[in-house]
Formats: structure tokens, C-alpha cells, sequence
């Protein structure tokens, strides 16, 4: 879409996702008006903390870091965080609301019995053995939504965002489109269905982990969850991100970073190397057992 930018009137060309717009002429900032319905409006923002230099700073040693695990020429991405780095006001719906579940899980009780055997002597010797018994265990819990934040871009996918989580809700501020100036910001461009669904997949799989861990006995086999989602609210938040795109030619998927703008935890979709990997747990599984063998040798 085109504006014309209200210091100089120099006419602009900015994407149609973006709410906020700098000019290449005179550098002011220009908040680009819509409709009102055309979009949700955001209800509450969060401030960025760490400026260009900090966010590029925390991604490099976050790649120096990584480096021994990555299947990429890391010198080629340490140079585009030079480049392409990006700040972005990034549009995420936080959900909250109720879950009703109804669980059924098999949970295992261990036991010990003595057994007699005979070794291939002939000798018998007596030893204790630790058996399991399985029951079905039936029940029902209702629990608040834990904070599901989900992005509204389909530039970021929702696995993305949430390696780089949390964000401090406590700095949370009702929106106002001079918090934003000065910064790129985004609208939202996924639709509520799919926001929906990406939160009720997020919020199974946490509510999954959160009964695992109070399940009774001393195993837990399978646990299978029914959940109906009641009273379930939506507000439009727009966090603040550093973003990296990396392309690596035809045919290769590009690299995607992500950089929490106010805590620094950078995490995204980057090849790793299975070679380095493995050499890795090799050298760590020998060095237990070098450890393990002076320990025997000096006793």
C-alpha cells in the first residue's frame, strides 16, 4: 500500500501488514491510519528493552554458542545479523478462559517379590526383583488456561515464538499507537480459527505435562486427554521481537531467529549438524566411562 509521509510528503510504499512506517527521506515515523473494523486493535503492549546493538550482541553469542551443534557457515549468519536484523512489534493473541478434562491414564505400582535361581554352576542364590502392577485410573479436573500467548503473523510460527518465551506480562501497557513509533509493527494476517486452534494444541500439550506430574504411583504409562474449552477470551498484544531471516539459496529452507526484545532468550529453525551431534554424545559417553574406570582402577 502507499501513504504519504506527514513531515516531508514524500510518497511511501510499505507492506500491507504494516502499521507503522519510517521515511527514507526525512527519517520521521508515520503511524498508517486504517478503517476501523478493517483490523483487530491491539489491547495492550509490551516495551522493548534491549536496543540494536544488545539484540545483535545476545544472537551472535547465542550462534557462537550453538555453533558446534549447526549444519551452516555461522560466519555467513553472524555477518547478516549485521544486516538484517530487524525489530518488530510482533501481533500475539494471549487466551485465557477454562478447561474441563476428563482423563484416563494406566498407572503403575512397583512391588517387590524374592526370586531363587541358580547360576551356571549350579549354585542357587536368592535376589530381589521389582515388578510392576497396572491399573486404570478414571478422572476429571477443571483448570485455568495456562498462558497461551500464539502468534497472529504467519511470518512466525507458533513453535517459534514460544522457544524465545516468556514475556514479562507485568510490563504490560494499554496500547497506544505512539508506543510504537519509531518501530516496525505488524497487524495481524492469521484468521481467529487458526489462532484458536494453535492455542487449544499449545494448551493440551501444557496441560498434558501438568498431569503427568501429579499423576499417583511410581509409573505412568499411557494418558489420554478429552478437553472442552469454556469462557475462552482473546486479547491482541503486540511483543516485541528482533527478527532474523536468513535466506540459503534455492531449494534450502531459509534460517528464522527469533530474539525476545525484552529478556534477550533467542531461539529458531536452524539445521543442525547429526555428525557433530553424535561425536558429541560419543566424547561424553567415553569420558563417563573414563571417569567410571579410574574410579574402579583407584579403589
Amino acid at each position: 500500500m502507499d501513504i504519504r509521509c506527514n513531515n516531508c510528503g514524500a510518497e511511501l510504499h510499505v507492506e500491507d501488514a504494516m502499521t507503522t512506517a519510517e521515511c527514507p527521506f526525512c527519517g520521521s515515523a508515520s503511524i498508517i491510519e486504517r478503517p476501523a473494523g478493517e483490523v483487530d486493535r491491539p489491547s495492550f503492549a509490551i516495551g522493548f528493552v534491549l536496543d540494536r546493538a544488545a539484540a545483535a550482541e545476545r544472537m551472535h553469542k547465542w550462534i557462537r554458542k550453538a555453533r558446534c551443534f549447526l549444519h551452516i557457515n555461522t560466519d555467513f549468519v553472524e555477518q547478516a545479523i549485521e544486516k538484517e536484523l530487524r525489530a518488530i512489534y510482533l501481533p500475539s493473541y494471549m487466551l485465557g478462559g477454562m478447561v474441563d478434562i476428563d482423563y484416563i491414564a494406566d498407572i503403575g505400582e512397583n512391588y517387590q517379590v524374592t526370586e531363587t535361581y541358580t547360576d551356571s554352576k549350579g549354585q542357587k542364590h536368592t535376589r530381589t526383583v521389582t515388578k510392576t502392577e497396572w491399573r486404570t485410573l478414571h478422572g476429571q479436573t477443571q483448570e485455568f488456561l495456562p498462558d497461551i500467548l500464539v502468534t497472529g503473523s504467519r511470518g512466525v510460527d507458533n513453535d517459534t515464538l514460544e522457544l524465545i518465551e516468556p514475556f514479562d506480562y507485568g510490563l504490560l501497557r494499554r496500547y497506544d499507537p505512539r508506543l510504537t513509533v519509531g518501530w516496525n509493527s505488524e497487524i495481524p494476517t492469521r484468521n481467529k480459527e487458526e489462532v484458536v486452534k494453535l492455542a487449544k494444541e499449545e494448551a493440551s500439550a501444557k496441560l498434558r505435562d501438568s498431569l503427568k506430574s501429579r499423576m499417583p504411583g511410581d509409573r505412568l504409562g499411557t494418558l489420554n486427554l478429552k478437553t472442552v474449552f469454556s469462557d475462552v477470551t482473546m486479547d491482541l498484544l503486540q511483543v516485541p521481537v528482533w527478527s532474523l531471516r536468513v535466506s540459503r539459496g534455492k531449494g534450502e529452507k531459509p534460517i528464522h531467529l527469533l530474539l525476545n526484545g525484552q529478556t534477550g532468550k533467542c531461539g529458531g529453525k536452524i539445521p543442525l549438524s547429526g555428525w557433530r551431534i553424535a561425536l558429541l554424545i560419543l566424547a561424553i559417553v567415553a569420558a563417563i566411562g573414563g571417569g567410571l574406570w579410574w574410579l574402579m582402577t583407584w579403589e
